[in-house]
């Protein structure tokens, strides 16, 4: 290979620097696949290895560079483009910046620069929670001599967000019909699933076929996948028939995950897709978790006790770890079918 007499090796498209220079072994990766420019980066490090080593020069990082090591090093990670968006959206702020000389009031710069921009808080801390993870790992590297290339990781601006509490509602079965009308095939499918079933966002995600309970139109869903499993264990799911027959359209179409497009796990319920839909279909306040709510407005417009309501929706109602037997499952199978025989209901009342 041509650059591998020279202490270049090609691996995955990228030139990697491997070589012994002054009796200390350095392993890194050049963050090209153009040999030319390889080796430039390599007679670069050659002289300033030397320089460190030789004569103690203090080498000097900018946050430029700490930004392209830290996302060469991370790209594996799955929110990499929205951390590589903010940190070139800083690149005119910081990025010309020796590390050591970064403070808060040049961070703050960068933070009120985009709130200029019309951004939103939230996106600004977004941003600042980049920085700051290549300030921490800047920190965390050293150079050839064994100074770090930071020594110390300064504060980094963040706004305080004003908790606005979102009234819960319950859908009726006409703005049910209009959202599922707009909403994608398989969003419609999860969301029918969901209102069947009082199941969270993220049990509907996660839901695997590996949780079903034998012989029982039911989900065992283990602790670390739902929100209360430190208080109850396992949380039981039960499916009525609406909610079942959402479960065998999708079997077979995945080894693990129930729900799934284009053959891949869902990963995102309440995304652009969802958020589209519902304005299309007059509904731009209807959340996911309002779906949860419909479910248990209706159970309880049905006559099904607090009690078993709470025990459907998975609430922490006691800190005994549940152990579910068959006669319990059929009574919840049994009260959550009552939703079903009130499809008809034009509008229900709204359970506080």
């Amino acid at each position: 290979m041509a650059g591998k007499g020279v202490g270049l090796t090609k691996r995955g498209g990228v030139w990697w620097l491997e070589k012994l220079i002054d009796g200390r072994r350095v392993r890194e990766s050049t963050g090209t696949g153009d040999l030319a420019e390889a080796k430039r980066y390599l007679a670069f490090r050659l002289n300033e290895i030397r320089r460190v080593t030789i004569y103690g020069e203090r080498p000097l990082r900018s946050f430029e560079q700490a930004a392209a090591r830290y996302l060469r090093e991370n790209a594996d990670k799955r929110s990499l483009d929205r951390d590589d968006q903010a940190l070139r959206l800083a690149m005119p702020h910081l990025g010309h910046q020796e590390l050591g000389d970064i403070h808060y009031g040049k961070l703050q710069t960068f933070a009120d620069a985009r709130l200029a921009n019309g951004v939103s808080k939230s996106t600004v801390n977004r941003d600042m929670a980049a920085v700051k993870q290549v300030l921490k790992a800047a920190a965390r590297w050293f150079h050839e001599n064994g100074q770090p290339w930071l020594t110390a990781v300064p504060e980094v601006p963040r706004y305080k967000l004003r908790c606005t509490a979102t009234e819960e509602r319950a859908i009726t079965w006409d703005e049910q019909r209009r959202l599922s009308q707009a909403l994608p095939a398989y969003l419609a499918t999860m969301t029918l699933f969901a209102v069947n079933t009082g199941a969270r966002r993220g049990e509907v995600l996660e839901l695997r076929w590996g949780w079903e309970v034998q012989n029982h139109s039911a989900f065992l869903i283990p602790p670390q996948f739902h929100k209360t499993g430190a208080s109850i264990g396992s949380r039981l799911l039960v499916c009525n028939s609406v909610a079942w027959a959402v479960i065998e359209e999708a079997r077979g179409r995945h080894a693990e995950f129930v729900f799934t497009h284009h053959s891949k796990p869902v990963r995102t319920f309440y995304g652009r897709a969802w958020k589209q839909a519902r304005s299309h279909a007059g509904l731009s306040r209807v959340r996911v978790h309002d779906l949860r709510h419909t479910f248990a407005t209706r159970l309880e417009a049905a006559g099904v006790s607090r009690s078993d309501v709470a025990e459907m929706l998975g609430h922490a109602t006691s800190s005994v770890t549940r152990r579910y037997i068959a006669p319990d499952i059929s009574r919840l199978l049994h009260e959550a079918e009552k939703v079903v025989a009130m499809r008809h209901e034009p509008v229900l009342r709204i359970v506080g």
